[in-house]
């Protein structure tokens, strides 16, 4: 099949995945019409329409293949003519379509063809409006001729070749086409998965200004640059396409790794508990993260950190309940801080709550999840003693060591205060200190 199109490797296998989707489409139809006969609802019976009609996209991947074939379609003025290179920009703008310079190109022939030119009758109002937006009529011209053969060889296979503009079917297309040339979007440069390949992202590019990270590109072209250091080279990345990681999963399963992140986090929107898993392609961890259920001890320990940092909201009855108690308890029985911590009610809950991990299920036992009054006054009054006890004994010995501090003599003492000793000086030069030693001679 792929033998029989006149086009590039890369590009075929673009035209040979959209004929698989094609293939999946026919299959939804079949059952839409099955369903229906069965006696299915509309819904269901246009559900499984849409989602064939979304899957229909060989006659988009033709057009954008005959772009390959033939030379670039926009025109690009010289730097020097700034004015008609601010035109350009301008005028090639209203193409682009973000993160794909492929489906830039579908709208392009999208844009033509809703102009209607009858090409047979002339070609001045064709002339004009490629001029206006500095596109090269004779590329279109080409492209029209292309798509006709594409189509012819599809036939041929057995492939019909079904209008469609499904973005997401036609980009997932290209993808599988070009996934040899996966690439991590750093800034305005890239680099390529599979040997580290590094370019630049064409300024005019579609993708420049997007937020992806991950894309595709047709092919590498070397370019030379002056410096004051002599002349450099430079890899141009041309026509790029952003890439959801879900596609590379799909695609290519053996260029994928995903890691779980080492702890669980309990969602409020959800009530549940759920794990990071990071998607690591070709051992490079792209700061993409999916999530899986948590389950047993994790999951516990992450909604009960939940609980005691307010993140469970609204928050449960028997949780304010123990929190009230908790500030009351520790306000009357110990000034100082308090026996009854957030850690003795966080071990508390662990112990109580099993395998829950939802405030949904633990609204449901809430009668047990209230921390017993008669518990913790008899925890009090057991550490009280204890409390009490270390501290006569630190009183004691603090008493101790002050009278023996004391008692030593003066000539021993090396603790003499320096504001005694200062005044000692004072009164030596006064003489002050001389004449009492007379007087008492």
């Amino acid at each position: 099949f792929m033998s029989g199109l006149p086009l590039e490797p890369k590009i075929a296998r673009m035209i040979a995945e959209s004929a698989k989707m094609e293939k999946e489409a026919d299959k939804l139809q079949i059952l839409a019409r099955t369903v229906k006969e069965k006696g299915a609802t509309a819904e269901e019976v246009s559900e499984l329409e849409d989602r064939a009609k979304k899957l229909r996209c060989t006659e988009g991947l033709c057009t954008v293949a005959a772009f390959f074939s033939t030379r670039e379609v926009f025109v690009r003025p010289p730097s020097s003519d700034k004015d008609k290179v601010f035109e350009a920009v301008d005028a090639h703008s209203k193409f682009k379509v973000p993160g794909s310079d492929f489906l830039t190109l579908l709208k392009v022939w999208r844009d033509f063809e809703n102009e209607h030119f009858d090409l047979r009758r002339g070609r001045a109002d064709f002339y004009k409006w490629t001029k206006k937006n500095y596109l090269r009529a004779n590329v279109l011209e080409e492209v029209s001729k292309i798509r006709f053969q594409l189509f012819k060889a599809l036939s041929q296979s057995g492939v019909r070749a079904m209008s469609g503009d499904d973005p997401k079917s036609i980009s997932k297309a290209i993808t599988a086409g070009l996934i040899e040339n996966l690439s991590y979007a750093q800034g305005e440069e890239g680099a390529r998965l599979s040997d580290g390949l590094t370019g630049k992202l064409p300024r005019e590019s579609a993708f420049s200004h997007y937020s992806g990270k991950l894309f595709v590109f047709h092919k590498p072209r070397e370019i030379t640059f002056k410096t004051r250091y002599g002349e450099q080279k430079m890899n141009l990345f041309q026509t790029v396409q952003a890439v959801d990681p879900e596609w590379v999963s799909e695609l290519a399963p053996q260029l994928c790794e995903q890691v779980e992140r080492p702890y669980a986090y309990y969602d409020n929107l959800n009530d549940h508990c759920y794990k990071e898993v990071a998607l690591r392609i070709k051992g490079v961890d792209l700061g993409i993260n999916s999530k899986k259920d948590a389950v047993g001890y994790e999951a516990k320990e992450a909604f009960i950190s939940a609980l005691m940092t307010g993140t469970v909201s609204p928050v449960p009855f028997f949780h304010k309940k123990n929190m009230e108690l908790l500030n009351d308890f520790n306000r009357k029985k110990l000034k100082s801080g308090g026996y009854f911590t957030h850690y003795d009610l966080r071990d508390w809950y662990s112990t109580k709550l099993g395998n829950i991990s939802s405030r949904s299920e633990a609204e449901k036992m809430s009668g047990e999840l209230i921390y017993p009054t008669a518990d913790l006054h008899s925890d009090f009054e057991t550490v009280s003693s204890r409390v009490s006890k270390n501290i006569t004994t630190e009183d004691s010995h603090f008493e101790t060591s002050f009278g023996e501090l004391l008692n030593k003599p003066a000539k021993n003492r090396t603790d003499v205060p320096v504001a005694k000793l200062a005044d000692q000086k004072e009164i030596k030069k006064s003489g002050a200190l001389h004449a009492r030693k007379e007087k008492t001679v």
